[in-house]
């Protein structure tokens, strides 16, 4: 596995598993709602995954400046 696509895996795994939490406890924030007339998707998974990404891409570089 490449290291620069760790973040990305980081966040979409990040991302998949509040889905998951928030289908299975029907937890609304964390939901995806999807039906004919409208369609709701919560915001809070996408931020976490966002901030996921960026965390395990700043600990990459940090690690490495030491190396």
């Amino acid at each position: 596995m490449k290291p620069e696509w760790i973040p990305m895996y980081a966040s979409f795994g990040t991302m998949i598993i509040l889905y998951l939490i928030g289908y299975m406890a029907k937890i609304e924030i964390l939901t995806f709602k999807l039906s004919f007339s409208n369609t709701e998707i919560a915001l809070l998974p996408i931020a976490a995954g966002f901030a996921a990404g960026l965390i395990s891409q700043w600990i990459l570089k940090r690690k490495g400046k030491r190396a």
